[in-house]
């Protein structure tokens, strides 16, 4: 059984050795055309000579920095968009946390600019901070926030006759 793909293994990488093209594609389990692209986008070789050796500490730091360019941090009112490929606010009213299991929650929303579905995962100790960041209101605050006397017993008062 295959095991899920989770990017490369920079620990197989040793710093003090060189490798070719074929090698870095057999270490980190990408194509050799992949590791020709690395070396255009500008992955660093010892010399322009056949065969093409590249510094192990050098691909290391330009994995590092290739995977560290493209993380996104998002702010607690935002979740990562996929097709935007960027953080973005949800769109209004299209918030829904959902609880997975008996520590954590999913959220779920559409993209304010695209309205691509988005998701984002939470905690549920931190449920409150979650709905608080999203403007979300707890059902019986929903039901008395369209009236302009919110009462208990406000269903009981008889209208008035004419």
């Amino acid at each position: 059984m295959q095991k899920a793909h989770r990017g490369i293994d920079l620990r197989k990488i040793r710093p003090s050795q060189c490798y070719t093209v074929q090698e870095v594609s057999g270490l980190t389990g990408v194509t050799v055309w992949t590791v020709r692209a690395w070396l255009r986008q500008g992955l660093p070789v010892l010399e322009d000579k056949k065969p093409l050796l590249i510094p192990g500490d050098n691909l290391k730091a330009w994995l590092k920095l290739r995977r560290a360019t493209r993380k996104h941090t998002c702010q607690p009112d935002e979740l990562y968009c996929c097709r935007c490929r960027r953080p973005m606010k949800a769109k209004p009213g299209s918030v829904v946390i959902v609880p997975r299991n008996a520590k954590t929650v999913a959220i779920r929303a559409s993209c304010a600019s695209c309205d691509a579905r988005m998701n984002k995962g939470g905690s549920l100790a931190n449920l409150s901070e979650i709905r608080a960041a999203f403007g979300l209101m707890t059902p019986a605050q929903v039901s008395l926030a369209g009236c302009e006397n919110p009462t208990v017993n406000q269903h009981l008062e008889k209208e008035p006759s004419e």
